[in-house]
């Protein structure tokens, strides 16, 4: 099933003023909204948080826009993306990430289950990751995991319920001089990893969905979302499968000093990325499995 286009929403306006029955459309059809500080983006979210009530809002930060032929923005989880300008994908290449998608999580859930003497004693008094008999039972869970730790491409988009978080991630050693901040409507969820027939989305809270051995995801507060159920075949038209048609907002933000006021500042990626997590050595043990992705 193709991810559902959001209509009859509420959007802002470059003066912050409330539009209301737009479309996704209608958002990723215009320039977006620039914005010169982080309390005119808070004022601008809580207004459109406010008039969509019935959406849960997730943000993604990023250095840079990618554009299709028509130069308008694209969302799409990576296994989705072609390598090189991110429109067009090949059968063959499609195949061969799926096949690398399911070899890396045969490969997690057995080094999760096949624990080092080091790694055994670092748990004390457990045996066991905790969690290991659901991330072997949802695959979603799986790919969050390899996802989050940049294992390769698979069905899933990153995104966090943070905005500092989501700002922080755009511009943290941005050179250039503005990045970009999105705003993707998603059904409220109904456990950690929920699923939407009728919206044609899955959405995986990390903070309920990984283990708590997982740093990085809890430490970003991430959520990935992703279209459901997930289509094995290479799609005829990968833009059904991009989260711009959930798209609520679409800012531009200042790579500058000024942009952070009202008491918050940016967030050091090596605080959202600690190199103290129990997972990076699990992950570089996934990483060394042979593959050959396209």
């Amino acid at each position: 099933m193709i991810i559902r286009k959001l209509e009859n929403f509420c959007t802002v306006d470059d003066n912050f003023n409330p539009i209301f029955r737009v479309s996704s459309r209608d958002v990723y059809g215009k320039k977006p909204i620039e914005v010169g500080s982080y309390a005119g983006l808070l004022k601008a979210i809580s207004i459109v948080s406010y008039y969509n009530r019935e959406l849960h809002l997730l943000f993604r930060g990023q250095k840079k826009e990618y554009l299709d032929r028509s130069n308008k923005p694209m969302l799409r989880p990576s296994i989705f993306r072609n390598d090189h300008n991110r429109i067009s994908l090949s059968e063959t290449s499609y195949k061969a990430r799926c096949e690398s998608l399911l070899s890396y999580s045969r490969s997690l859930i057995k080094e999760i289950c096949n624990l080092n003497d080091h790694e055994k004693k670092e748990l004390k008094t457990r045996k066991h990751i905790m969690g290991t008999a659901r991330l072997k039972k949802f695959e979603p869970l799986q790919w969050s995991i390899l996802q989050h730790y940049g294992v390769c491409e698979t069905p899933l988009l990153d995104t966090t319920q943070s905005l500092p978080i989501a700002c922080s991630f755009a511009l943290a050693n941005q050179t250039s001089g503005c990045a970009y901040l999105y705003v993707i409507g998603v059904p409220y969820l109904t456990d950690s990893v929920s699923y939407s027939a009728n919206e044609g989305l899955l959405t995986t809270r990390l903070l309920s969905a990984c283990p708590p051995e997982a740093r990085r995801p809890h430490l970003q507060e991430g959520y990935l979302a992703g279209s459901f159920p997930v289509t094995k075949e290479k799609p005829k038209n990968t833009a059904d499968y991009d989260f711009r048609n959930r798209l609520i907002a679409r800012f531009r933000i200042p790579n500058s000093e000024q942009f952070w006021d009202c008491g918050q500042t940016i967030i050091p990626l090596e605080h959202l990325m600690p190199e103290s997590d129990f997972f990076l050595d699990i992950i570089k043990r996934v990483k060394t499995i042979s593959t050959n992705p396209i």
